[in-house]
């Protein structure tokens, strides 16, 4: 039984506060604070001009559409596409920006016999050297689905790039010389809902692509949450450092672009990578039940979303433009260094070589090992209880992932609309109402099964009190005694079999045991993810060696449950830091979909309560 003054309750207590601090200030820094104003100078970018922007390619009321169509899809072809187009002509041509208009033919790759006229726009802003040869491109695309209005998905992405244009043209002059290094060049591709159609055929025809050294791409998956980094090009190293020093508000972890590299979806950057130009992918994914849906519209568009997507455009071409064009090496260029990167709560952006992550999560698997020979040394735990322990954490996982599985096939079966068809069907149930909550719920679920199973193995099996066979002698005796004798070994064995210290060790070796091990697995097959593994099992793995050497020398046992609990709440800690910012992207990139994964989340955040 815990007292009010055991070390184990104090610990779980600061765990627990901390992982809700953490929780709410992820969910305060998720987004910007406010909107800039449209009355905003010229330097700064403005969500409610943005905004403008929006309602103007799709054409509403507000927008003032110039010639019919408005707020409808602009499937190639439409009078919406003819007025978005012109829309945006226009738009930059009041900046004082060339505008070229690529036409080009492209079979149309969803229905092979026929082929589709596509109007790319293309518009050098004049913000870099005259007779620029490397450019850095932003790019967008103007075309939507059918029976979409395409409000974020991509009107949000047009009008941030053209408002990012306004603000380069008006910098431009305070940088050195008056100009950027490099050339920023605006790509409206069309065709991209066809299947990247536009993209390819600039890759493919126009004279500029090859001069693209990079590109930030901005394309959305949903009308609200952050404008997420997620994915890059393969220098890693030199693009996290853009990152770091750039975005004001940053959102991103290279878990998101590991993942989306297993993925078969595609936008833009994908035809752009494969042409060898570096840069960022960037998407808001919020509100992804409006995504290709009749609710895609300017009204469902967060203005917070907005500012977002659009300061964190700017940062990130102005810290390409920035950049002079490396110089062509003589010989053939190494592999550039690739790095594992996670924003810091939205304050920073922190990267690490991937090189290191191997190495460090086979140290945190070593140190915990360490650790647990200290422990049977000393006789505070036995293996019997090591290998209930594991096999606990493992039904619980196991348990975890089935409690999940039956959570999606009772929201698949209650929550489903059977009035709607399709892939709108589909979305009602991966994103019904509420999904966010019963994502969190589900994590929850599976924290307490792991909670439960936890308690039930430690109590399965305790180990008898020995009798008593040490004892402490008198310095000032005439035998003349060491007091703690010659071998420098806990005097008291009793209480190195004491049951509570039994069972805090075991629980903190085994879930270390178990994150080493999930990290040293990541690490070797999908290493860019596996930063969120190993830096907590590392944190932990660290605390729990030092503690248990600590504790090797104590003559009284019981004060090492507080070493064990220590570095249980330095691995929780680190791995809230790191998990929970992640929560809502996943929850808005999956929904309900993958509740099992949700579930194991929460069990894996769990077995590291003290």
């Amino acid at each position: 039984m815990m007292m009010p003054g055991d070390p184990v309750l104090r610990m779980r207590t600061s765990a627990l506060v901390g992982v809700l601090l953490i929780a709410v200030f992820a969910s305060w820094r998720l987004m910007p604070a406010r909107v800039t104003p449209a009355d905003a100078p010229a330097t700064e970018v403005s969500g409610a001009r943005v905004m403008v922007g929006v309602r103007g390619v799709v054409g509403d009321a507000e927008g003032g559409a110039a010639v019919g169509g408005a707020g409808q899809p602009r499937t190639i072809g439409s009078e919406a596409h003819t007025r978005a187009v012109q829309y945006v002509v226009d738009e930059l041509k009041a900046m004082g920006v060339t505008v070229e208009l690529q036409r080009g033919e492209m079979p149309n790759r969803f229905k092979r016999a026929e082929s589709v006229q596509l109007v790319n726009i293309i518009a050098p802003l004049g913000v870099g050297p005259e007779g620029a040869d490397d450019y850095v491109a932003i790019a967008a695309h103007i075309d939507s689905v059918p029976g979409a209005p395409g409000a974020g998905d991509d009107a949000l992405g047009v009008a941030s790039a053209l408002e990012v244009a306004r603000a380069l043209r008006a910098r431009a002059p305070t940088q050195e010389g008056g100009r950027y290094p490099r050339e920023v060049v605006l790509v409206i591709t069309d065709g991209e809902e066809l299947g990247l159609l536009g993209a390819e055929l600039f890759c493919r025809e126009h004279p500029l692509a090859e001069r693209i050294g990079a590109v930030v791409n901005l394309d959305n998956r949903g009308t609200s949450g952050p404008a997420f980094i997620f994915e890059t090009g393969p220098d890693t190293t030199a693009l996290a450092e853009i990152m770091a020093s750039r975005v004001p508000h940053p959102r991103t972890t290279s878990v998101a672009a590991t993942i989306y590299d297993y993925m078969p979806n595609g936008t833009d950057f994908t035809v752009f990578r494969e042409a060898g130009m570096t840069g960022f992918n960037v998407a808001c994914i919020g509100s992804p039940r409006n995504y290709h849906q009749p609710s895609d519209t300017p009204d469902n568009v967060d203005p917070l979303s907005a500012q977002h997507m659009a300061d964190t455009a700017l940062a990130l071409v102005e810290g390409l433009a920035s950049v002079p064009k490396p110089a062509s090496p003589a010989s053939p260029k190494p592999p550039a260094p690739q790095s594992a990167w996670f924003d810091l709560l939205g304050f920073g952006v922190a990267h690490l070589p991937i090189a290191w992550m191997e190495p460090g999560a086979l140290m945190a698997l070593l140190l915990t090992l360490f650790s647990a020979i200290i422990a049977l040394r000393c006789r505070w735990i036995r293996w019997s209880g090591i290998m209930i322990g594991i096999g606990a954490a493992v039904a619980a996982i196991a348990l975890a992932a089935l409690a999940g599985w039956g959570a999606t096939s009772l929201a698949r079966a209650t929550l489903v609309d059977n009035e709607l068809k399709g892939l709108a069907r589909q979305q009602s149930w991966i994103w019904p109402q509420g999904y966010l909550w019963i994502s969190a719920g589900t994590m929850l679920l599976g924290a307490v099964i792991a909670l439960g199973l936890r308690s039930l193995a430690l109590r399965t099996r305790q180990p008898r009190m020995p009798r008593t066979t040490g004892t402490l002698r008198n310095p000032g005796s005439p035998s003349g005694a060491d007091p703690l004798s010659t071998a420098r070994k806990p005097v008291f064995t009793p209480t190195s079999r004491d049951p509570e210290v039994n069972a805090r060790w075991i629980h903190a070796l085994v879930a270390l045991g178990i994150w080493g091990a999930l990290a040293l697995t990541v690490a070797i097959v999908a290493p860019g993810a596996s930063v969120i593994f190993v830096l907590p099992a590392l944190a932990g793995s660290i605390a729990l060696a030092a503690g248990a050497l600590g504790a090797s020398r104590m003559v009284i046992m019981r004060p090492t449950i507080g070493f064990a609990a220590r570095a249980a709440v330095c691995a929780m800690i680190t791995a809230a830091l790191m998990w929970l910012p992640l929560e809502p992207a996943l929850a808005d990139a999956f929904g309900l979909s993958m509740l099992s994964v949700a579930a194991v989340r929460g069990a894996l955040l769990a077995l590291l309560l003290p």
